[in-house]
């Protein structure tokens, strides 16, 4: 019991953020291990340990995700691991499925305890994260150079860390607006005609929020967004503050919250919820149902949300009918801008199986698996050969997406307590939203947060 609460605590320590680049152990692991023993009790040899060997025994790597727990993508990432096991026969995946709310703590807990699997997905603020554990091994020298060389550049830059590339991003994510064109017609909207400046869209808010309810008693509303409960969330919001022209860091890196900017973001989110057009604090999959259950207009999700809707609506390619899909409408800045997010694959700095580890991510950026994940979930792909093939861009849903890109900005993550600012975000989006604070407060409060933890 003592080692558990060592090893829960410890992690702990580690999810608050080591602000040290990858390739180390943590405090207490060290980087470079003994060979460990196998399950059956035998040592780990050198061939092993490089990736299959030329004795042509078989190896076994793990992968740590959250694909396979969740029914829009389970079946594809089963199909993505049976493939690379058919190029690769000397390889056997192992996979550690985790649901995505407890991913990164758990993920930690296993690193420091030195059990992490070999490859690790996450997303980019877990890999911040990850980062500052020092859990994560420097890819350049051990991925195919040619594959890195290919990574479009803004996705390379976004997963450096000290001048060196700690993970990769596997599926770049740039959201744009989603609407429901039954809800556009019956609020006496053209369902052909989406908005395209953010007045316009809050016109057609309002105008869809004023239909009441459905035919089974439900609210309907004008919007619903991700705007509470956790950190994405809270860093979803960095699109509509991109929208207002502002930035979560200054020229220095620091965090720059109590702007004017911020203000008219959060502003919008209030205005929102006063009036009954959006319910406060939902998370991501709390929108998402609202929206594939057709009781909310407008919606703001990445190019995976036709299959989500699809799946969770419970229609499927039926619900495209009702579904359109338009760039982000333009605000301040005068062009369509919102933010990019990323899934990203790391190898765990630990992992005595890195060469095998290395092909599985090499397999997972690859033509073959881009091609597949974009049939099955419009995904696209972080590299530059492969997201101009005509494969992945098969239809005007595609194109939105790829035209999306194109303004669509990370938020640059250069500091492992990135997830736990974004968490103090997300508390101060619930300030205003449920217990009405001023807005100007909460946003001193928040930059002196946020400041003292990226100290």
């Amino acid at each position: 019991m003592k080692k558990r609460l060592l090893a829960m605590s410890m992690a702990l320590l580690m999810a608050a953020g080591l602000t040290v680049g990858c390739g180390g152990g943590t405090a207490d692991t060290p980087a470079t291990q003994a060979p460990k023993t196998q399950k059956d009790g035998g040592e780990t040899t050198q061939a092993q340990a490089s990736g299959g060997g030329e004795s042509g025994e078989q190896v076994t790597i793990r992968f740590a995700g959250w694909l396979e727990v969740e029914e829009a993508t389970s079946q594809l990432f089963k199909d993505l691991i049976a493939g690379f096991e058919a190029e690769n026969p000397d390889i056997k995946v192992e996979t550690v499925a985790i649901p995505f709310n407890n991913f990164k703590d758990q993920v930690m807990i296993a690193a420091n305890s030195g059990d992490a699997a070999d490859v690790i997905m996450g997303n980019d603020q877990m890999m911040s994260a990850f980062n500052g554990a020092q859990i994560l091994q420097p890819l350049e020298g051990v991925l195919d150079q040619a594959v890195i060389d290919d990574l479009i550049p803004v996705y390379k830059e976004a997963t450096m860390y000290d001048g060196k590339l700690c993970s990769v991003a596997w599926m770049p994510h740039p959201v744009a607006m989603f609407y429901n064109k039954d809800l556009f017609a019956k609020a006496g909207l053209d369902p052909e005609a989406p908005p395209k400046t953010w007045d316009e869209m809050i016109d057609a808010i309002a105008k869809i929020s004023a239909l009441g309810e459905d035919e089974n008693g439900n609210r309907i509303y004008g919007l619903a967004i991700p705007n509470g409960k956790g950190s994405h969330a809270a860093q979803r919001f960095q699109g509509i503050v991109y929208s207002y022209g502002g930035n979560f860091l200054d020229d220095t890196g620091m965090p720059n919250v109590e702007t004017p900017e911020y203000k008219e973001a959060f502003q919008f989110l209030k205005d929102m919820a006063d009036q009954g057009y959006m319910p406060e604090c939902v998370d991501a999959k709390d929108a998402r149902s609202l929206f594939a259950t057709g009781v909310a207009g407008i919606t703001f999700e990445s190019e995976m949300g036709r299959n989500i809707y699809r799946t969770t609506s419970g229609l499927g390619e039926e619900f495209d009918k009702s579904m359109g899909v338009a760039l982000f409408p333009v605000n301040k800045t005068g062009e369509s801008t919102t933010i990019n997010t990323r899934h990203e694959l790391g190898i765990y700095a630990q992992s005595e199986h890195k060469e095998a580890a290395a092909k599985l991510v090499e397999y997972l950026l690859s033509e073959e698996a881009a091609v597949m994940y974009y049939d099955a979930q419009d995904a696209m792909s972080p590299r530059v050969s492969i997201s101009q093939l005509p494969e992945m861009n098969k239809d005007e849903y595609s194109r939105i997406f790829n035209e999306q890109s194109a303004t669509a900005k990370p938020v640059k993550i250069t500091n492992a307590l990135f997830d736990n600012a974004m968490s103090e975000l997300s508390k101060s989006m619930e300030r205003v939203l449920v217990n009405h604070e001023d807005i100007d407060t909460v946003l001193a409060d928040l930059q002196k947060t946020v400041t003292d933890l990226y100290k």
